[in-house]
């Protein structure tokens, strides 16, 4: 029986979740044409990982996002040392 594993989030797909968590589009941290044309790709792999839904951010990618952050900050980083 298969185990899945949890999908460590690229820093991308953490700063699209970011951007919905906050109330902000989607896209607000991009800045020109080559960076909106690369973001496309990771809002498709966030609607097929089910973190996104029709622009929205779903529970899961709430959770996913939430799990990111804290696995990044300082007090988890020091307690993995």
């Amino acid at each position: 029986m298969a185990i899945n594993k949890p999908h460590k989030l690229s820093s991308a797909q953490r700063d699209v979740l970011k951007n919905l968590v906050e109330g902000r589009p989607w896209d607000s941290h991009l800045f020109d044409r080559s960076a909106h044309g690369g973001a496309t790709s990771t809002r498709m792999a966030l609607q097929r990982l089910g973190y996104l839904k029709s622009g929205a951010i779903t529970p899961d990618g709430r959770e996913a996002f939430h799990n990111a952050t804290a696995m990044s900050s300082p007090a988890m980083t020091q307690a993995a040392l």
